[in-house]
């Protein structure tokens, strides 16, 4: 029989996280997925979803990059041993301005030359492509969710709205043709001047022979109407000729 007194002792040292209908201790690290699920738990879901393989990319800026495998192949043997390429990841901290705050984030040094291409860690995130938001991954998506949260990005988005609007605003007929009137008529002898010239270019030059030779000319009516061929010289043929006749 067992020493009360022994197994007061020996649960006297356990931490006081021990369930109360067992005297087992309670998980003290949750597994990859758990936690993951966890830190999104109150985000909208990632349209590419969690990495399946190389997991760990999953908790940093990896830009898309995993672990890659080969062979070292020797120079005169040419025998292949396996290996494998890590990425060369980094921990840095950046200023957000949005945030007003540095982040500190695990991250290549791939993806940090394009935040220094993109102008800050804020414009690499807010990047709507297709191809920026599947290179963001889990973690980048989270500081993502975090930037489109705040006042500042809000601030922005309604600043830009009004000048769209101010911009393909749809103005009145009549102050529009106003405005077209004097801006023609405001025009300097500088501009006007080879505006007449192409103008003048481009009217045809037509002689008065010629408009005489137009004003007689009558379009023939239809031969369709005439039973033989004489009938039809006739209609074709000129008033003119006719009276010569």
């Amino acid at each position: 029989m067992a020493n009360p007194l022994f197994a007061s002792c020996r649960l006297a040292h356990l931490p006081s996280t021990i369930r109360s209908f067992s005297t087992s201790l309670t998980r003290c690290a949750k597994s990859h997925d758990n936690a993951l699920r966890d830190r999104h738990a109150d985000l909208p879901p990632y349209p590419y979803g969690p990495a399946r393989w190389y997991k760990q990319s999953n908790t940093g800026l990896y830009g898309g990059q995993t672990i890659r495998f080969g062979n070292n192949v020797g120079e005169e043997s040419e025998r292949r041993t396996r290996r494998s390429w890590h990425p060369n990841l980094i921990t840095r901290n950046l200023r957000s301005t949005l945030l007003n705050t540095t982040i500190r984030v695990k991250l290549t040094t791939r993806v940090l030359r394009t935040i220094d291409k993109a102008g800050g860690i804020d414009a690499y995130l807010l990047g709507n492509k297709p191809a920026r938001i599947k290179e963001l991954g889990m973690e980048g998506w989270k500081l993502r969710c975090e930037l489109l949260a705040t006042s500042g990005y809000r601030d922005a988005m309604l600043k830009e709205r009004d000048e769209m609007r101010r911009s393909n605003a749809v103005p009145d007929l009549e102050t529009t043709l106003v405005e077209d009137v004097e801006t023609i008529g405001n025009t300097p002898t500088t501009i006007q001047e080879p505006l007449a010239d192409i103008a003048s270019d481009a009217v045809v030059e037509v002689s008065t022979d010629d408009v005489s030779a137009l004003s007689d000319k009558e379009a023939p009516l239809p031969v369709e109407s005439a039973s033989s061929v004489e009938e039809a010289q006739e209609v074709i043929r000129p008033e003119s000729t006719k009276e010569s006749t």
